[in-house]
Order: structure tokens, then C-alpha cells, then sequence
């Protein structure tokens, strides 16, 4: 048997709640900091009220919202913190990412919509759904095939959305409507994609190819430094941003086991999976690996900055069963 929550697609983390969507169950959960389920968001069909294609989430902490993607029919799905719902907006792309600004404002990242020029560009919409501002992507030009299976990151901070192209090594800062260059990231080291010539591969070359290339997963942004999860040749790694020197340090990861080690408590080498905001990443440790991988004779041999930790760890995974949902792990960076 697999656990309810077997693989999580996002996870969103405030004071009060954690809000879950999981590939297994295809609408949205919400549970309180102690892990108890208290209610579904929204619900499946083809009602005013109901979405179809649920595939991603963000919340407004400032109007206390969770805002449901749905990319059958390009909209968004306002519901409270109830589960009550309030409005849907039509963003007319097939959005990737999205974020709610404490103005209301919605900052979206489009994939790719094969034939739809709107594709992989960034997009803006007031809080009626009116578009506010459009930057157009090069990479769209080139039609390269591969474009089907990555896409562009946006961030938060502070209210203040930041942006990455794919293949690019500037980070934007979009903020009252605009665009303006603000990281230079520079990847020296990294092979440029375009020495592949992409159109002339079918699917199995072309991944094997791009997994040859810089592909940043995730940014968060501290008051000293920008980190970047990123894979690089089949390998999890994470690299550092001095915002003050402008220096970037990359740590490389092994492919087997992630990109950061837990000497905290003495748990497995993680790799992070969502951006939860206010400087948190989230790991997803499913129970069974954490059974089988944590047993007595490996906490004899890890080391624990924090032994108490470890203690509690170790309470925790003798609790577990194989079919329970998956451990989530905060990760806070400074």
C-alpha cells in the first residue's frame, strides 16, 4: 500500500497551517501545524465554484487566500481560508508558476502552449484579472523542442518577485509593474545550450542532452545571499550568491544521496523540493526510505550538531510505517 500523500507536487507552510497537493488526490488539502487534516479546497467538476485540472497553488498571506491554478481552462480559483470560495480570474496561458502580491497583484510564469505566442513569457494581472504587464522571452524565438520540458523561475521576497529565464544568467526584479536587471549570476563554468542543436534530437536525445546543462530548480533569497538549487549532469547541487561581493560558490551534490547534508540532527543528505518563502526551503522524506535508510546502525555512525535532535529524530522514525504520509523537513537558510 502507498501512503494518501505518497508524492507531493507543492506545499505552501505559514504559522497557523500547512496546504498540500499531492499527485495521488486531486484536490487540495489543508492541515494544521500539528498535521491534522481539517478540510479539502474546493472540489472537482465543471460547476462555477468547481475547478478541473488542479495542478498547483499559491497563498495570499495578506488576504488570507489560497489561489488554486487550473490549466484546463486558464483560471485561477479564489477560496478562503475556510475552504469558502470567493472569485476565479482567467489568465489566458498555461501558467507554470504563480504568485499573489499583498496588493492583490498576481505575477505568473507561462510554459510552453505549443502554437501560443504567449509562451514562456511573464505576465502580470490585477486583482480583476486585467494584464498589467507582458515581458516577452527570447528562448521562444528559437523554437527548440526542448523548451517543452523546462521553464522560467520566479521567486518572492518581500513582497518583490524576482525572475530567471531558462539558459539565462541574470536575475530580474519585477516590482511596480516593471522589469529591471538585478543578479548577475555568472555561469561560467557550465556548458552553453546552444551548442545543441535541439530540433534534430527526438525525446530521449534531448533529455539526455539538457540534462548536460545548468538548470536551476529553486531560488531563495536571504539578507546576505541568494541560493540556488540546481542539477547539473544527473547531480542535485546548491550554489551561494554573495548579494555584497557578488561571488557564486557551487557545492556539488552526489547523484545517489542530494545536495545537502543534515549534520543537525544526523538525518539523510536531503535535496529541497519547495520554495516555502520567508527564507524556508522543503524537503519531502518519504516514510518508508527514512525507515529503511535511519536504522540503529546508522545513527551509530552519524554525527549530530544538535544530539537532542537526533533523539528526537530517532523517536520519530521508530514511530513511522511504511505506508504513513511523508516527513516534511524545514529547511531555514541564512
Amino acid at each position: 500500500k502507498k501512503s494518501a500523500l505518497s508524492y507531493l507536487y507543492n506545499i505552501h507552510i505559514n504559522d497557523e497551517y500547512f496546504f498540500v497537493k499531492s499527485y495521488q488526490v486531486h484536490y487540495f488539502m489543508q492541515f494544521d501545524r500539528n498535521g491534522k487534516f481539517l478540510r479539502q479546497i474546493g472540489a472537482i467538476g465543471r460547476g462555477p465554484k468547481e475547478y478541473l485540472l488542479c495542478i498547483d497553488f499559491t497563498v495570499n498571506e495578506t488576504t488570507k487566500e489560497i489561489i488554486i491554478r487550473d490549466n484546463w481552462n486558464h483560471h485561477l480559483y479564489f477560496y478562503d481560508y475556510n475552504g469558502v470560495f470567493q472569485k476565479k480570474m482567467n489568465v489566458s496561458v498555461y501558467a507554470v508558476d504563480i504568485i499573489s502580491l499583498s496588493t492583490g497583484e498576481i505575477v505568473c510564469s507561462a510554459g510552453q502552449n505549443w502554437g501560443n505566442p504567449m509562451s514562456f513569457m511573464l505576465l502580470g494581472y490585477d486583482n480583476k484579472g486585467d494584464t498589467t504587464f507582458i515581458k516577452k522571452n527570447w528562448f521562444y524565438k528559437k523554437s527548440y523542442q526542448a523548451t517543452a520540458f523546462y521553464s522560467n523561475r520566479i521567486f518572492s521576497n518581500n513582497d518583490s518577485v524576482f525572475y530567471n529565464e531558462f539558459f539565462g544568467d541574470t536575475i530580474y526584479l519585477y516590482n511596480s509593474r516593471s522589469m529591471v536587471p538585478y543578479y548577475i549570476l555568472k555561469w561560467d563554468k557550465f556548458k552553453d545550450p546552444a551548442v545543441f542543436n535541439m530540433t534534430a534530437y527526438g525525446r530521449k536525445e534531448i533529455l539526455e542532452n539538457m540534462a548536460k546543462v545548468f538548470q536551476p530548480k529553486l531560488f531563495q533569497s536571504t539578507p546576505g545571499y541568494l541560493y540556488i538549487y540546481y542539477k547539473y549532469h544527473f547531480n542535485n547541487n546548491l550554489g551561494r550568491f554573495n548579494k555584497k561581493t557578488w561571488e557564486i560558490v557551487f557545492y556539488e551534490g552526489v547523484k545517489e544521496l542530494g545536495c545537502m547534508k543534515n549534520d543537525f540532527d544526523g538525518g539523510i543528505t536531503v535535496n529541497p523540493k519547495f520554495d516555502a518563502g520567508n527564507n524556508k526551503w522543503v524537503a519531502e522524506l518519504p516514510a518508508d526510505s527514512l525507515i529503511r535508510t535511519l536504522t540503529p546502525e546508522y545513527f551509530a555512525k552519524s554525527k549530530a550538531m544538535y544530539p537532542g535532535k537526533r533523539e528526537k529524530l530517532k523517536k520519530l522514525v521508530e514511530n513511522l510505517k511504511e505506508n504513513d504520509n511523508p516527513v516534511i523537513m524545514i529547511i531555514t537558510l541564512k
